[in-house]
């Protein structure tokens, strides 16, 4: 280990830089979920609108259209000029768009605030998990300790967070935005403790000679797929599960920051495991034990009627889902070279998020055509084809 190396390692063992380095995760999380309890009463605000449910859906993942789209951008850029140069211009633009929906009366206003908030999130992800690969690339197992670190802090701020939300769109719809304020405090966090990795002359020579080099993607096209899937499988949650427990069970708004809350709490329970998980299951088993947890967890759904079943139904798929999300961000991160880490970090980001762009136009003419009832038998079945198809995957190892 270079002397570089000891003081990366001292420096990022700190708690107060492992706050900040972890908090900043959580903006790419909150840009979505905060608004999902509140979806019911857009949908009820704007019933004059044309194709208003259709809308409302795209409130919460147009977002994840602008993000798929500059994600790319945003990965070749810190690639070659740095990460906290475009990290901390973005959050600002983040809060400013994420709380600016609390003033706006008007739909398609709204969805350009929403476009424009993915935009500053797709700097936010590649930069938050780029710098937590060149934080702690340096020792054995550092890498997927710190991505099961982060995704206890990101699931229980979502958690926290998605409560809050829930609770003030029972008073009204427009007040979740107040949420995305709470960015700022991250953001200055961030500014006190966050540096710019460097390297060392070796590794920059190294690094100059490999840029003009062409990327293999093919090692990560898996990576790639299950990203886009389990994003897009996670805002079917997003977007029916509110419209589920309002209209289907009849109950409160508040309920569904709760049931919210319960995916985000399993999701970060079990991804803070995923360091002692892997070691006993490994990469490919963690995807075929999750998947079918996933499918399993539809299909509870679709068999009862009981919130508390939805319930342990959101608990089981976001503790799968979280295993899932880790296995695949520490497993891209091990196999990725270090110069290249952000594009191709990036790519998966926008996979991911694309997916969850995608997701109201499928889960919604399902919807229509089959019923709520039947889409969750219809979604279980999808997993578990998944499940199968994660059988033959090939695992590399770096």
């Amino acid at each position: 280990m270079t002397k570089l190396d000891k003081k990366m390692l001292s420096l990022t063992e700190r708690f107060s830089f492992k706050l900040a380095i972890f908090s900043i995760a959580t903006m790419t999380v909150l840009g979505a979920s905060l608004i999902s309890p509140a979806l019911p009463s857009i949908s009820k605000h704007f019933h004059y609108v044309e194709n208003i449910e259709l809308l409302s859906g795209l409130v919460l993942t147009i977002p994840a259209l602008s993000t798929a789209l500059f994600s790319p951008l945003a990965g070749y850029l810190m690639d070659k000029f740095g990460r906290l140069i475009f990290l901390y211009p973005a959050s600002v633009l983040w809060i400013i768009t994420g709380f600016s929906g609390y003033f706006l009366d008007n739909i398609y206003q709204l969805l350009i605030s929403r476009f424009v908030l993915g935009m500053a999130t797709a700097f936010i992800t590649t930069a938050a998990y780029s710098l937590l690969g060149d934080y702690y690339s340096a020792g054995v197992g550092r890498k997927d300790k710190a991505l099961s670190l982060q995704s206890l802090i990101l699931a229980f701020g979502a958690a926290l967070m998605s409560m809050l939300a829930g609770l003030l769109a029972s008073f009204s719809w427009n007040y979740v935005f107040i949420v995305y304020l709470s960015g700022f405090f991250i953001f200055f966090f961030c500014i006190f403790y966050l540096f710019e990795p460097r390297i060392n002359k070796n590794d920059r020579a190294l690094k100059k000679e490999k840029e003009g080099q062409k990327i293999d993607y093919k090692p990560f096209l898996p990576m790639y797929f299950m990203g886009f899937f389990i994003l897009m499988i996670y805002n079917l949650i997003a977007v029916q599960f509110p419209h589920y427990i309002q209209y289907h069970l009849k109950l409160d708004p508040k309920y569904i920051g709760i049931a919210m809350a319960s995916s985000a709490i399993a999701y970060g329970i079990f991804s803070f495991l995923y360091k002692d998980i892997v070691k006993i299951l490994g990469v490919k088993k963690i995807y075929i034990l999750c998947l079918f947890l996933q499918s399993l967890s539809f299909f509870m759904v679709y068999l009862s009627d009981d919130f508390y079943i939805s319930i342990l139904s959101l608990f089981i798929f976001g503790g799968a889902g979280g295993l899932v999300l880790v296995n695949n961000s520490a497993y891209l991160l091990e196999i990725a070279p270090s110069h290249a880490r952000a594009r191709i970090y990036s790519i998966l980001a926008s996979c991911m998020f694309f997916g969850q762009f995608v997701s109201p136009f499928i889960t919604t003419p399902l919807t229509q055509n089959f019923g709520m009832k039947n889409e969750f038998l219809i979604w279980s079945l999808t997993l578990f084809s998944v499940c199968i198809y994660s059988f033959f995957l090939k695992i590399k190892k770096a």
